[in-house]
């Protein structure tokens, strides 16, 4: 039963949730008029990575079209995607091989860019942070994903690995703004690329089963895997096609005057308020969305777990 002395905390926490909103809505309507305000791209480069498919072949189309000089680097520079983009752009996009996993192939690509800027300064590298980036005082995109800020079960490696990589961001955000360098984050919500293709999930998970250790087999059950393989393929149906939201994005970092540190595209307003929102809810709190949320989507439990609920 509620009594009295409860009032004040829940008037609080009324308080806390009506500010909260108040704060977003100011922040909209500020930012939307600031990111009108864009620079012009004469003599402004930007190197995009992973170009081949996916928001960096949109998002170098977009910049080719709004009159940047683009340095398009793709893993295959032969390759279907490749050859699609160099035909379909003007002359003003460059096509050229990069392998970021490679230090070498990054460091080729990196005399390709400074041999071919001409009279132009590189003003923004999407994805690559560190190719003489200072002197020009512009600006490093890194595309990392909402997965970097929330925990996700059955995701972990993919979790861990985008966490690191808004925590390089927002040190580097910092380290990089005493010389005058804007170092900005684009996290959006899962969306449908390539990289998101839930029958290629599911064949490396079948490949995976037969090497697994027998004493996993036994603690998961086959009735886990089963079920992990429909799980996955619930992602499809979960992701959003609108991918013009992140080239909207990453556009609006490179050629805004006063771009945000950190974009988070989302398919809607009500998606956007919710990851804001995520982020001010106390753990137990959060933790409880992510069980129901589990249970509603039939989330697989392993053999032995069973036992413990």
């Amino acid at each position: 039963m509620e009594t009295s002395s409860d009032f004040p905390g829940v008037f609080q926490t009324i308080c806390h949730i009506f500010h909260l909103i108040c704060d977003v809505i100011y922040f909209r309507i500020t930012n939307t008029f600031l990111f009108w305000q864009h620079v012009e791209p004469e003599g402004k480069a930007v190197l995009i990575s992973g170009c081949d498919t996916g928001f960096g072949n949109a998002f170098a189309r977009k910049l080719d079209a709004e009159g940047f000089l683009v340095f398009a680097s793709c893993l295959n520079p032969a390759g279907p995607g490749a050859t699609e983009l160099n035909k379909e752009t003007s002359e003003r996009l460059k096509i050229l091989g990069m392998d970021v996993t490679n230090d070498e192939s990054v460091a080729k690509a990196a005399e390709f860019v400074k041999d071919n800027l001409g009279n132009c300064k590189l003003w923004a590298i999407v994805n690559n942070a560190g190719v003489y980036k200072r002197k020009s005082q512009g600006r490093v995109v890194n595309v990392t994903s909402l997965g970097g800020r929330v925990g996700v079960p059955h995701l972990t490696p993919y979790i861990v690995s985008k966490f690191a990589a808004v925590g390089f961001t927002e040190c580097l955000r910092r380290e990089m703004d005493i010389w005058g360098l804007r170092v900005i984050g684009i996290e959006p919500e899962p969306f449908r690329t390539p990289m998101t293709n839930t029958e290629v999930a599911v064949t490396r998970l079948d490949e995976m089963l037969p090497t697994l250790n027998p004493s996993i087999m036994e603690d998961y059950g086959p009735k886990y895997f089963k079920q992990l393989k429909a799980f996955v393929m619930l992602y499809d149906k979960v992701v959003s096609p609108k991918i013009y939201r992140v080239v909207d994005a990453l556009y609006s970092a490179v050629a805004s005057k006063y771009p945000s540190p950190i974009y988070r595209p989302s398919r809607n307003y009500f998606v956007e308020m919710s990851t804001i929102v995520t982020h001010f809810l106390p753990t137990c709190v959060m933790d409880f969305i992510t069980r129901v949320t589990l249970f509603v989507l039939n989330s697989p439990i392993p053999k032995m777990a069973e036992k413990c609920l």
